[in-house]
């Protein structure tokens, strides 16, 4: 099989994996995510794009019928390489991971200072001095950590903690 047609035959499978992966970890899918950094999937060689949005559900695993809670959100963003690329480290399928940013948001609520982000990228083309890093919550996105490569599963549940950190200190308010 051609590394094109992996591509195109893995691509959407990966879709529907991460966004099963964001409802199970109590996201669903944004239905009005910005214009330019749409849900989507593309398998344009030699790159393949995923990207998914999930708004949270507070309430996800005890009420069926939970209500969003926009204020926050997390996002998938990974690109699939036909290739080997720099410093890639996933393959899976004869593709390589050639790059992902996995990030979750809280819109400020008036009672700290603003929008915070909680980031984990890979991103060799842009970061040439720390291609795996996160950016810590809360912290200038300027300001990077190294850290080990981490899985979408492994983000989400980072930024799962951080969410429970938040409504211990009173800081988000979930009904």
């Amino acid at each position: 099989m051609s590394p094109d047609t992996q591509l195109s035959r893995f691509v959407p499978r990966r879709w529907d994996e991460l966004v099963a992966l964001l409802q199970g970890h109590g996201f669903d899918i944004a239905d009005n995510t910005h214009p330019r950094y749409p849900n989507e999937w593309r398998d344009d060689p030699p790159l393949g794009l995923v990207r998914v949005k999930g708004v949270w559900l507070p309430n996800a695993d005890t009420d069926p019928d939970a209500d969003e809670d926009r204020r926050v959100t997390f996002s998938l963003m990974e690109r699939w390489s036909v290739k080997p690329t720099p410093f890639a480290l996933v393959e899976r399928e004869g593709l390589w991971l050639a790059g992902y940013a996995y990030n979750g948001h809280i819109a400020g609520n008036g009672r700290n200072d603003g929008d915070r982000n909680h980031r984990h990228d890979f991103d060799p083309m842009k970061t040439d001095d720390i291609v795996y890093h996160r950016h810590p919550f809360g912290e200038s996105n300027k300001i990077r950590v190294p850290e080990a490569p981490i899985s979408a599963g492994g983000a989400l549940d980072d930024f799962r903690a951080v969410l429970a950190e938040e409504i211990t200190a009173g800081l988000l308010d979930v009904e």
